[in-house]
């Protein structure tokens, strides 16, 4: 325990003057009450405060960028690229054996889009992924990466799963830590039961890697930055993979397929009407997927929709393609003696329930969109639940400074905001306080304050961001 105290610089006076003195300009005053003054103690920054802070601090972000492998036990390793943000959405790759495909989590729902290699790869696919699966966004169980990104990747998940693995008791100094270099950067190596990080050893103390369990034996090693700061365009990527998603493909359920009979063929355009049967239990719309070939060449696509086909029912589906391609070959077969052989070979395909669009729509304008900080009619600061909050400390000057602007989704904000001023204090050897700046209606919004807090308060500044922030730096 550190003991810090206090004494009164300057002369002694002694007690009979002390008494004259009294008598002489005290006369009819309040009588004073000798005491000693006390001041709060500093504390020193020790591991377990680091770890608390850090893992805050990672909880906090909007976005986090994970760059690493999950491993279950006994299998490969599957690399993982993701961007994954706290309202639980996911973009990006994973790869296995050198195979790689693309991600997106939207709706609670996991999709994948990749060639016939990669899924050649997967094992235990679902029934009828070899056939339905290559060159289409195919919706997949979260077991094929052995983990649900958009409820275990979250930047509060993540912070849960690490907070539960690093128990915050170890007293030693930061500065007592081992340290070591890791391309150029300073890091400390901090470690709980199973698990282990690595942070930054200078303030703001952001982690930098971490391995941890998360699920059934399934482990994620992986380096992870805040990409907060790209939230908006994060939001863009995950709104167009949503309309990309209209036409995902789900192969669970089969779509048997039937006969086919030439349309009207000109120059302008080619059509083939498909016939094929719902087999599987369920209403669905079908996707016809078709590759027009002419002299043995590409010469172009064609896609349709179909309502939804009841179980057990049969549909059709015209496959048109009108291409410019298609046109050029239509012509010269015409002009060239000879046989000009065209075909279509095609797929039906049922399609999978998509993600709302408008809500990831939504979501990317709130990203674009700082939350309003102007006071309601009850005097509050917003309305929300998504609390944009500043600690702030005082310089050597005595001037009140930013220490960071965080976000929470915690009730008690306050309570959670005043469990990092140990850490403010001790960094900055001052006093620290917390205050409210707004509450947002939605989490994107709530970010795009605290971004936009973060770099006024980073250009005031000179360019360096306020001496506790991570996210949004």
């Amino acid at each position: 325990m550190i003991r810090i105290s206090y004494r009164r610089r300057g002369r002694s006076v002694s007690a009979g003057a002390l008494l004259a003195a009294g008598l002489l300009t005290c006369a009819g005053c309040d009588v004073g009450i000798d005491g000693t003054a006390t001041a709060t103690p500093i504390p020193v920054e020790t591991a377990a405060q680091v770890e608390h802070q850090s893992i805050t601090d990672l909880a906090e972000a909007g976005v986090l960028h994970y760059q690493g492998s999950l491993t279950a036990s006994g299998d490969d390793d599957l690399t993982v690229d993701l961007m994954v943000t706290a309202t639980g959405e996911a973009t990006g790759t994973v790869a296995l054996s050198g195979q790689t495909a693309q991600v997106a989590d939207l709706g609670g729902r996991l999709f994948l889009n990749a060639g016939q290699p990669f899924w050649t790869a997967i094992a235990d696919l679902p029934a009828g992924s070899t056939s339905a699966a290559a060159g289409n966004w195919v919706t997949v169980p979260t077991n094929i990466l052995g983990i649900d990104p958009s409820t275990m990747l979250t930047p509060t998940a993540i912070g849960n799963t690490l907070a539960g693995a690093f128990g915050g008791t170890d007293q030693s100094t930061l500065a007592t830590l081992p340290r070591t270099v890791d391309g150029g950067i300073d890091e400390i190596g901090l470690h709980g039961a199973n698990d282990s990080m690595s942070i930054a050893a200078t303030a703001p103390h952001g982690i930098l890697h971490f391995e941890a369990e998360l699920s059934n034996g399934v482990t994620l090693s992986t380096d992870v930055a805040d990409a907060s700061a790209t939230e908006t365009s994060v939001y863009q990527t995950l709104s167009q993979q949503a309309g990309q998603l209209q036409t995902a493909v789900d192969p669970d359920l089969d779509i048997s397929e039937g006969n086919q009979s030439w349309g009207g063929c000109d120059a302008a355009s080619c059509s083939v009407v498909v016939t094929f049967t719902n087999s599987s239990s369920v209403s669905t719309k079908v996707l016809v997927n078709g590759s027009w070939t002419g002299d043995d060449s590409p010469v172009g696509t064609c896609q349709v929709i179909t309502d939804p086909v009841a179980a057990g029912a049969g549909g059709t589906a015209t496959c048109t393609v009108s291409s410019p391609q298609w046109t050029a070959f239509y012509q010269r077969a015409q002009a060239v003696p000879g046989n000009h052989p065209y075909q279509l070979e095609w797929a039906a395909l049922a399609l999978a329930e998509p993600p709302d669009q408008q809500t990831s729509s939504t979501e990317a304008t709130e990203a674009a969109t700082p939350a309003s900080t102007t006071a309601t009619s009850t005097g509050g600061a917003g309305t929300g639940r998504d609390y944009v909050y500043r600690i702030s400390y005082q310089d050597s000057h005595s001037h009140t400074q930013v220490w960071k602007y965080g976000v929470t989704g915690v009730d008690a904000w306050q309570n959670y905001a005043d469990s990092q001023l140990d850490n403010c204090r001790a960094e900055n050897r001052t006093s620290c306080s917390v205050r409210l700046v707004t509450s947002a209606a939605n989490r994107p919004s709530a970010d795009a304050l605290a971004r936009q807090l973060v770099a006024t308060a980073t250009a005031a500044d000179g360019r360096h961001c306020p001496p506790g922030q991570w996210v949004y730096c």
